[in-house]
């Protein structure tokens, strides 16, 4: 007896203990409604309480509802930039639909410039030209319109919402109902408080149902 007994602790290597019951992560691809013993994201936030579970859906909550305010004042901060620019150049109709920082190829000169070389049928090659100039200058970066530390600003914006969307996405693929609920629940709530603008176009408006 005591021989087997020393034999079974050989046979442990050393430094290594045998993981309690309920530590261990569980891996569920099954829509399931666990609420305790439950890893979300990662190891880290490991949920083994009902208290815990609790304050883990209202964090989901207002991260979801915080992600559709990020998304709506990106939109809205690009908006403001755009209508400034507008105003420092005193020109153009303001597309409500869709502001756009950066000016058409039209505004540009390069397309009228284009159009009417071919419309006079001009034969000196201005139009050739013309057009091989307007599909370089789509493969290379147009110019920065902005101040550098707006555009590092708008881009951070864009980086936080990717993240946070990723995030959320982690979270939807422990196939938890109370989790996911928590997670389309926050998001209405945010799209009740923050999104009542409604001069924006249907396809500006796709929220966590899609990639930003």
């Amino acid at each position: 007896m005591d021989h087997d007994h020393h034999h079974g602790q050989h046979d442990m290597p050393p430094g290594h203990s045998m993981p309690m019951p309920g530590d261990a992560c569980p891996m569920l691809m099954t829509w399931n409604a666990d609420t305790s013993n439950i890893c979300i994201i990662s190891e880290s936030w490991h949920v083994r309480t009902p208290r815990a579970f609790f304050l883990s859906l209202c964090v989901l909550v207002v991260v979801s509802a915080g992600y559709e305010w990020l998304r709506l004042y990106t939109k809205a901060n690009d908006a403001r930039i755009a209508s400034g620019m507008e105003a420092r150049l005193g020109g153009g109709h303001h597309h409500r639909r869709r502001a756009s920082i950066l000016p058409t190829t039209s505004a540009a000169g390069v397309s009228i410039a284009d159009t009417a070389s071919v419309a006079s049928g001009s034969s000196n090659g201005l139009g050739t030209a013309a057009r091989k100039a307007r599909r370089s200058s789509r493969l290379a970066p147009m110019p920065l319109l902005i101040r550098r530390r707006t555009q590092v600003f708008r881009s951070t914006l864009y980086a936080l919402s990717v993240f946070i969307s990723f995030m959320l996405m982690l979270v939807a693929m422990t196939f938890n109902a109370y989790l996911i609920g928590a997670i389309v629940g926050g998001a209405g709530l945010g799209h009740y408080w923050f999104n009542r603008d409604f001069s924006r176009h249907p396809d500006d408006d796709k929220g966590l149902a899609c990639h930003p």
